[in-house]
């Protein structure tokens, strides 16, 4: 998944050529970004998006957030590299717009529109934000965290972000490097769909008590045994009718 920050043409109108320079990849051991260039203000609201690009060839558009807060020198969309042999139902070119930006050459120019969009934060700030996201979803409220964690007085946060695996974590480092700064005002929640053997591994010691109806518990204890815990270590009571299935 690559970073492409998109510097602003001081020309202003829908669909003004951008210059644009490739970041590294946004994996979970994120690298930090490259230095920006000077071009001017660039005004958005977290959590907008922009159409980019219209690309050589067939008429191709496609629409991605901005990934970072507001700055004066820089947009940055963050694309993940399709397949282009993917679900033709659902996309007459899959994976053509995502592989062409990743092998662009740096100083290549591209023709967008300027941002837009009404997923944005409110004013004045609520209290409590809670962020939930999965994969490439994850653009927009990485933008609007950004944003508040800069303030002086942030609204208290949570972040809930699944992933299919920790290889797949998309700004892993990042976040919780803001965890790490903020303190009792953040608290992060992960999920991975499809963890590896070096993730999540329950310990064969513990004691496991599972609540809920029947159909989370059954979930739970398949996945707890999948984990490696016996079933004489996992306790259960449901709430509602029907049978727990044990592993």
């Amino acid at each position: 998944m690559a970073r492409i920050r998109h510097l602003q043409d001081r020309q202003k109108g829908r669909g003004k050529p951008v210059h644009h320079e490739l970041l590294p990849r946004a994996d979970g051991q994120d690298s930090a970004p490259a230095p920006a260039l000077p071009r001017g203000p660039v005004p958005y609201r977290p959590g907008m998006g922009r159409g980019a690009p219209t690309l050589p060839g067939p008429s191709l558009h496609r629409h991605y957030t901005l990934s970072d807060a507001p700055n004066t020198a820089h947009y940055r969309i963050t694309v993940k590299r399709e397949r282009e042999d993917g679900d033709a139902s659902s996309d007459p070119s899959p994976g053509m717009v995502s592989n062409t930006l990743h092998s662009l050459p740096a100083g290549s120019d591209l023709q967008v529109s300027f941002p837009a969009g009404t997923f944005t934060i409110p004013e004045p700030l609520p209290k409590q934000v809670i962020f939930l996201s999965d994969s490439v979803g994850i653009t927009p409220n990485l933008a609007m965290l950004n944003s508040l964690v800069d303030l002086a007085k942030p609204p208290k946060i949570t972040w809930i972000q699944g992933a299919r695996n920790k290889v797949e974590h998309v700004f892993a480092r990042h976040v919780r490097e803001i965890g790490e700064k903020s303190g009792e005002k953040f608290k992060e929640v992960v999920f991975y769909s499809k963890p590896g053997p070096d993730t999540g591994r329950g310990s064969t010691e513990a004691l496991y008590y599972i609540c809920g109806p029947p159909a989370f518990m059954s979930g739970m204890v398949q996945s707890l045994v999948e984990l490696g815990v016996a079933n004489e270590n996992i306790r259960s009571e449901a709430f509602g009718a029907g049978e727990i299935e044990m592993a």
